[in-house]
């Protein structure tokens, strides 16, 4: 029936698409990986309200940099470029020089870790973290925040 099916959608839930893990700051996860899905989030961000966007990116080396991270980056006070523990990742300081290149202050976080711990300390209590880029660098980033185990896959 039509109301089954709707409190079904409803209550389905993603982790790692457009997914909030805590609070002061807050977390926004979403595995955003390709332009389209980069143009999805910043569209998304309309509806989400906050001070400051602060972004820790990671991205596989052979997905569009910069077509995932350009719709976001006007909305960006600072992007922390990470690498996740993947070999396809590309290397932080690459994504880095990407984000600086398109007008955005950005610092290579290195590890996924890293970029959370240095994100969450720039942040004030009403700043949103968004996690995107790849969802290996949300995977990783949810089990950290979760405090989960984490174990790196090939990628």
């Amino acid at each position: 029936d039509e109301g089954a099916l709707r409190q079904g959608v409803e209550a389905a839930r993603w982790p790692g698409r457009m997914e909030i893990l805590g609070q002061s700051p807050r977390f926004l996860l979403d595995g955003a990986h390709n332009p389209a899905g980069g143009e999805a989030l910043a569209e998304a961000l309309t509806d989400v309200t906050r001070a400051r966007l602060l972004i820790v990116a990671g991205v596989m080396c052979d997905k569009d940099a910069e077509g995932i991270l350009s719709p976001l980056l006007p909305l960006a006070a600072h992007v922390f470029a990470v690498s996740p523990r993947v070999e396809r990742a590309m290397a932080s300081g690459d994504l880095a020089t990407v984000c600086n290149a398109c007008g955005v202050a950005s610092t290579n976080a290195g590890a996924v870790a890293d970029g959370l711990a240095m994100a969450r300390n720039a942040a004030e209590p009403d700043d949103l973290i968004l996690v995107c880029g790849s969802l290996f660098t949300v995977g990783e980033a949810r089990a950290i925040l979760l405090s989960d185990s984490f174990e790196p896959c090939r990628g």
